[in-house]
């Protein structure tokens, strides 16, 4: 029963029915409040009057995080179930949706006797009924490459790689199967006319050793059948780290007349507004060479080893500020290794007044937020409202960034320092590390990446890697 209901959660056709798409649109049963309550539908565009300034996005943002992340019971469906709240070993709306390795039509590994056994004693061990949705659900993770990265993984302290998958609403999929019929163009979303818009989303998975299973009510969790080119399934369970949601759906309409330069460029992918969500436990936000020292070191980070604060505060700082020029410094460097652990940092920009990880609900509650602290503290204080105690709370807005329909990539930031300006995922473009066209914002970075998910379709409708 649990292969069955796992291998048809995944295994759907391109053109496959879906009800989460249409019921996540407000209607008579679900209806998007204006206070910060989790709800399982949002707006299928950004609202007249709260187009105008990143608040308004953000606001969108954090309201269709709560939507994707709505706990679905009929995987087979795909509908988020209305009459639930968020509570841990939840399956999210976004993780049944088609993935690219579906539309590659990637093959998977077909889960032995002993897979069957090992996902047994894991539901025990964590005391899960099989009769559960989260004992019917697989993710199938191969892709250990970054996707911005050209065949580099990224590997966790503990020495575990990092994995990746990228997923597509159903709108996405059906315009990806007419796309050429349609020039190459997603589906927009709006709201005077309520429909849905493409939507692409890229989940970051670590893998939770049995070890830490006590923690595991700290991460939005799944059963994983990891594999590799010798398709056998390694039965693991996996926490979310980072997801990365692409919306196509309708910004600010530009006065602008012209686009020059990167406008011109940027006109393609206009429309798409980029949210990053992560876990706060990914890596400390460094800006100074007293950030290292007040590193949280009761925190077992992701991706920051804490015995090596000593080493960075030497190689990475010059003049009590961060150095990352300095010649020995490898902090978000690609490492010699592949095997080797990452040693990533969050930049600490400008527009910030609290370092993410240190966002709390008494901080949230206090005074002195910045606009995107307050947008990084709805989902702590809206989780911590809900009947069960969601591990969604423990994740962060980091950013959102749009493109408006000239091309121009808002906000438009004018930072007090060059950090202001990298793109600021620790979990997906981990070695980003200076400013320059291909990093200074998520449309750049989709622009111009080689394996992206979104802008290289055609090669994906192929069947390309």
């Amino acid at each position: 029963m649990i292969i069955k209901a796992a291998i048809g959660a995944v295994g759907l056709a391109i053109g496959a029915a879906s009800f989460a798409n249409t019921d996540q649109l407000p209607n008579d049963t679900c209806k998007v409040p204006f206070d910060n309550t989790p709800v399982g539908c949002f707006p299928g565009a950004i609202s007249a009057g709260s187009s105008e300034n990143s608040q308004g996005f953000r606001n969108y943002a954090v309201k269709q995080f709560y939507a994707l992340n709505w706990p679905v019971t009929d995987i087979s469906s795909r509908e988020p179930d209305l009459s639930k709240s968020p509570a841990p070993f939840d399956i999210s709306v976004w993780q049944t949706w088609q993935t690219k390795t579906d539309l590659t039509k990637g093959s998977k590994p077909v889960l032995t006797a002993q897979n069957k056994q090992e996902i047994a004693d894991i539901l025990k061990s964590l005391n899960i009924a099989q009769s559960q949705t989260f004992a019917k659900h697989l993710e199938y993770l191969h892709d250990t490459d970054i996707p911005d990265q050209d065949h580099q993984p990224l590997v966790a302290i503990d020495k575990s790689k990092l994995h990746f998958e990228v997923y597509y609403n159903d709108v996405a999929v059906n315009d990806l199967s007419n796309f050429a019929k349609n020039n190459y163009q997603f589906t927009t979303g709006s709201t005077s006319d309520a429909k849905r818009g493409a939507i692409v989303a890229k989940g970051a998975w670590r893998v939770i050793p049995k070890s830490e299973y006590s923690t595991i009510d700290q991460f939005h969790t799944s059963l994983a059948c990891i594999y590799s080119d010798t398709n056998t399934c390694n039965i693991q369970v996996v926490g979310l780290a980072g997801l990365h949601i692409a919306n196509k759906m309708n910004p600010l309409q530009s006065t602008e007349t012209n686009c020059e330069g990167l406008t011109c460029k940027n006109i393609k992918i206009s429309e798409w507004s980029w949210t990053t969500f992560e876990h706060y436990q990914n890596a400390p936000s460094v800006a100074s060479k007293s950030d290292f020292s007040n590193i949280d070191k009761t925190v077992s980070w992701l991706l920051y080893d804490n015995s090596k604060i000593d080493q960075n505060i030497k190689n990475c700082t010059k003049e009590e500020l961060l150095a990352l020029d300095n010649a020995n410094c490898v902090v978000n460097q690609i490492p010699k290794s592949a095997s080797t652990s990452a040693q990533i940092i969050r930049f600490q920009p400008s527009d910030r007044n609290f370092k993410v990880e240190n966002l709390s609900e008494k901080v949230c509650k206090g005074s002195g937020l910045s606009s995107l602290d307050y947008s990084s503290c709805l989902t702590i204080l809206a989780y911590t409202e809900t009947p069960n105690v969601s591990p969604l709370q423990n994740y962060r807005l980091i950013e959102n960034v749009w493109v408006d329909t000239r091309g121009n990539i808002l906000p438009a930031y004018s930072g007090k320092n060059a950090v202001d300006k990298i793109i600021r995922n620790s979990s997906m473009e981990p070695f980003d590390r200076s400013v320059s066209q291909d990093n200074l914002d998520c449309a750049a970075c989709h622009r111009h990446a080689k394996y992206d998910g979104m802008f290289t379709v055609p090669s994906i409708i192929k069947g390309d890697k």
